[in-house]
């Protein structure tokens, strides 16, 4: 997933599982809660 918050540079999450039962979603810096359920649904499609 990219956006793009105002005229800063596009930013790309980070979603993907570091190991058994590890798993992260990172680099939200200013949209948390607009996008942190979107990042969610994509954790919970790795399990």
């Amino acid at each position: 997933m990219e956006w793009d918050y105002g005229s800063r540079k596009a930013k790309k999450s980070i979603v993907k599982q570091l190991s058994n039962n590890v798993y992260c979603g990172v680099r939200q810096g200013g949209m948390e809660a607009a996008i942190s359920s979107l990042i969610g649904a994509e954790l919970a499609d790795l399990l």
